[in-house]
């Protein structure tokens, strides 16, 4: 055996070459061998594995709890607080309680199922019941990221397909047309910052962090237009100087493009110059004030009350940017407009807002007539009486 070459001759003549060939389930290395009949061929044929082998594998007995944390610690510089907020709440809430202590060695396709079953059994932290399909695809998306991690960081074979979880289409809540007259009547008769608001996200299509987080420097009245900058939300809180379970965070939107510039209509833009004509430029839209935001979640509960007082059922804020869509939709708004006023990443997200109303079925479906000649399509009166419509194509 020659000093920093495995290799060595046989008791029967043959020469044999040991290489590194991976690591066990228990983390120690694999070995395995190689034959010649001289020392050269051996040396060859392990030069030859030497360049085809893939990188070696680190321990396999690394936790998934470790690689989860490092992978967090990671992600946390290139995303917005909010989105790490919802990252480290499923991780330690979700990820680590039920799969946290397993090696990477441990983790197989099986046990990822069984991970995702348990989370829509019983996933809630309050011990309430399941988590929503939703909500278990989304940790199963952010489970897959990590193994991605684990593969790339620590060369281990984790090139495990995570369960996808069918989740329900939703149908959304888009009021009629009698039903926003109702709330229109409501809102004009009231014209107080919450109805001016509600009238705002109705007719413009803003978020409800949106309208949180919008101050009247954001309007441009000259132009007719405002701007949108931030979105308010309220996230879990993991500072522990702040002793408080959650916090308010104001931050850029959703994505590039829902940092927008939006008309608003001339009506609306009268009322709001005169309700808040002696009212600073920076205070917050939905309060009149610098030092105090109106919150989302108060925001909602304020409209729930207002939809009650109109008699509207399970109707919740967001249903506003719905109708708004839909209202365009009706008025013949192309997609692409549409898309850029709404400040979607992309059309596909646009199209789930294009309901399509009663009137516009009703519409479309009267298009059909009576043909001018029944002759043309060679029908008898015998097999079409007179009075059962044709459909005319």
């Amino acid at each position: 055996m020659r000093t920093g070459e495995n290799i060595y001759k046989r008791k029967d003549g043959r020469w044999e070459g040991r290489y590194k060939d991976g690591y066990k389930p228990d983390g120690s290395v694999k070995y395995s061998s190689l034959y010649g009949k001289t020392y050269s061929e051996v040396k060859t044929k392990l030069e030859t594995v030497k360049r085809a082998e893939k990188p070696p594998q680190k321990n396999m007995n690394v936790k998934l709890c470790d690689v989860a944390l490092e992978w967090l610690e990671m992600a946390k510089i290139g995303v917005k607080e909010s989105t790490y907020a919802l990252y480290r709440r499923n991780i330690e809430s979700h990820i680590l309680p039920h799969i946290g202590g397993l090696k990477l060695s441990q983790i197989t396709s099986q046990c990822l199922t069984n991970f995702a079953n348990d989370l829509l059994a019983h996933g809630r932290c309050d011990g309430k019941g399941g988590l929503s399909p939703n909500t278990v695809q989304d940790i199963c998306i952010l489970l897959g990221s990590i193994l991605e991690y684990a593969k790339r960081e620590y060369k281990v074979n984790v090139s495990l397909e995570t369960p996808t979880v069918k989740v329900p289409e939703k149908e959304m809540r888009v009021l009629s047309l009698d039903e926003q007259r109702k709330l229109e009547i409501y809102l004009f008769s009231s014209l107080d910052l919450i109805a001016i608001g509600c009238l705002l996200s109705l007719y413009v299509g803003l978020r409800i962090g949106e309208l949180s987080a919008l101050k009247l420097s954001d309007f441009d009245f000259s132009n007719g237009t405002v701007k949108i900058t931030k979105t308010m939300q309220r996230v879990k809180n993991f500072d522990p100087e702040i002793k408080t379970k959650t916090k308010i965070i104001i931050d850029s939107p959703k994505s590039k493009k829902s940092v927008r510039t939006l008309p608003v209509p001339g009506f609306l833009l009268e009322i709001i110059k005169k309700r808040y004509n002696l009212v600073i430029p920076n205070a917050y839209f939905l309060t009149g004030k610098t030092s105090r935001y109106k919150e989302p979640r108060r925001v909602e509960y304020q409209f729930k009350k207002i939809t009650d007082r109109c008699g509207l059922k399970e109707v919740n804020f967001h249903a506003l940017r719905h109708t708004f869509a839909t209202r365009l939709t009706e008025h013949g708004t192309d997609v692409k407009t549409l898309s850029e006023l709404m400040g979607h990443a992309n059309i596909k997200t646009t199209l789930k807002y294009m309901h399509s109303s009663e009137q516009q079925k009703r519409a479309v479906m009267n298009c059909f007539t009576y043909p001018l000649s029944r002759q043309n399509f060679g029908l008898c009166n015998k097999e079409f009486p007179e009075n059962k419509p044709i459909i005319a194509i």
